[in-house]
């Protein structure tokens, strides 16, 4: 896959056609993903990208404030006096503006529709509690399958702290346990005792299942969301 260094704009000569270039291949490969709705990597790696142009937008904005100006005329219906900087842009700062014009708005693109195919995905996930849930909900198992699957995947899950300040929920591991087939006498609820059983560390441990209506790739888009699905749902539990 063709991927961007996050110092992308910046390495090399800065050159526009190159750099629109390596925008347009980059997220060439970003659109076959989101076209097969693999969602990870791919949109942190988009939120970073774009995160980055912002603050260099940022940056380079502050720069220019901090240049000299001088009047160039009052607007009459604001009543607003209107300045010009008095330093001439050089060829590289120019070039570099039209970079982010044009990579800015296409990455805010990219990642819209990436954020919208995680909200749909996430909307059609339901997590159900598997027998009595205790009160310490901070480590357990989650069982993950599909409408119309029999097959469930078991996974150990842990809360750790927040590790991120733009977070709002805790993040969570799942470390990948056994698969299960879901039959009339192999319930959910019959699985989380034979787990208790065999983790027999977990005395009392939490188990939810989390069933998705549709089928999505599991380690790019349904693991992930599951993830963050069930950190909300122990989140707002706790609140």
């Amino acid at each position: 896959m063709f991927s961007l260094n996050q110092n992308w704009i910046t390495e090399s000569h800065i050159d526009f056609e190159y750099k629109k270039y390596m925008v347009l291949a980059y997220l060439q490969e970003v659109e076959h993903c989101l076209t097969e709705s693999k969602l990870f990597p791919i949109i942190s790696d988009l939120k970073k990208h774009h995160r980055n142009l912002l603050n260099l937008k940022s940056q380079k904005e502050s720069v220019d404030n901090h240049f000299p100006k001088r009047l160039a005329g009052l607007n009459a219906k604001s009543f607003e006096l209107n300045y010009q900087t008095t330093i001439q842009e050089d060829k590289v700062m120019a070039t570099l503006q039209s970079i982010i014009d044009f990579s800015l708005p296409l990455f805010q693109q990219y990642l819209n529709q990436g954020n919208k195919i995680a909200r749909f995905v996430e909307d059609h996930l339901t997590i159900s509690p598997v027998g009595i849930i205790p009160m310490r909900t901070c480590e357990g198992f989650v069982l993950i399958t599909c409408k119309g699957q029999r097959s469930i995947d078991v996974y150990q899950y842990e809360v750790s702290l927040y590790d991120d300040v733009e977070n709002k929920f805790p993040s969570i591991k799942f470390n990948y346990d056994s698969t299960y087939e879901y039959t009339l006498t192999n319930t959910f609820e019959k699985i989380k005792q034979d787990l208790i059983l065999k983790q027999q560390q977990l005395s009392n441990p939490a188990a939810f299942c989390i069933t998705s209506d549709f089928q999505f790739p599991l380690s790019e888009t349904l693991l992930p969301l599951a993830k963050m699905s069930l950190s909300k749902h122990l989140s707002q539990q706790i609140n």
